[in-house]
């Protein structure tokens, strides 16, 4: 799989924009959530990410997956607090 820098980029901001979305519905510290966030974004530059492709990384599996199952938990927990 290779990933264009313009893919790049729209990744980033649209992951950017998600995780800001979201951050006032976490329950954990803000501090806390604002370094979990940076991990995330620094983990979406194009250095990052096209060394990473090089060295046959997996996007779907090591951040897709995770990053689904995240947010279904998240979004469960939520719904469940509501009913």
């Amino acid at each position: 799989m290779t990933i264009s820098d313009s893919d790049i980029e729209s990744l980033h901001n649209t992951v950017s924009t998600v995780l800001k979305i979201i951050k006032p519905l976490s329950q954990s510290g803000e501090q806390e959530d604002e370094k979990s966030i940076d991990i995330v974004l620094d983990l979406l530059n194009s250095d990052t990410l096209k060394t990473l492709q090089l060295l046959g990384y997996n996007y779907k599996k090591a951040i897709g997956e995770p990053l689904t199952q995240m947010t279904a938990e998240f979004l469960k927990a939520k719904l469940d607090t509501k009913k």
